[in-house]
């Protein structure tokens, strides 16, 4: 039974961590994001728990603040990101594949389960290396998604569902 896009959740949390290279630069972080609808915050946070970078996009305008370097505002949080950090992060997408749900008009690959093992998205693959079961659900536990000189592998601890 393949993931369908009509199953994804609205409103989540999840919690875990995060490393992320660009080019030849990498960062390790924990990692906290919040989704409601089109309306997404991105925390990365240091070992003792200080938020680092902030990425946040409510409807037509993002924000982007780096310790350090102070708050940044544009219209894409994608592009903002990319503009102040290198890094490319497909935030549009991430909310779905980071469900196993994949993108309309992906190539996917699945497993013996009939969960996505796999999927390539434009320039991006996905690789859901575990699941676990959260809330009655099976959901994606480890995921490394690679594109454009970055790669992001992400071990998430914690989902939360909303109503």
């Amino acid at each position: 039974m393949k993931p369908k896009a009509d199953s994804t959740a609205l409103s989540w949390d999840i919690s875990g961590k995060i490393a992320i290279r660009a080019g030849n630069e990498s960062t390790t972080a924990r990692v906290k994001w919040h989704q409601s609808g089109a309306h997404f915050k991105l925390l990365l946070l240091d070992p003792l728990g200080r938020t680092q970078v902030k990425l946040e996009q409510q409807q037509n305008q993002a924000h982007l603040w780096l310790k350090d370097h102070g708050e940044y505002i544009a219209l894409k949080a994608d592009n903002l990101l990319y503009q102040h950090t290198g890094w490319h992060l497909p935030v549009d997408q991430m909310p779905m594949w980071i469900q196993g749900i994949p993108t309309p008009g992906a190539k996917l690959e699945l497993d013996e389960l009939q969960q996505l093992r796999s999927l390539h998205y434009e320039q991006w693959q996905i690789d859901y290396l575990a699941y676990s079961q959260q809330q009655g659900r099976m959901l994606p536990k480890k995921l490394r998604i690679t594109g454009p000189d970055t790669q992001i592998r992400l071990a998430i601890s914690e989902w939360t569902f909303h109503d």
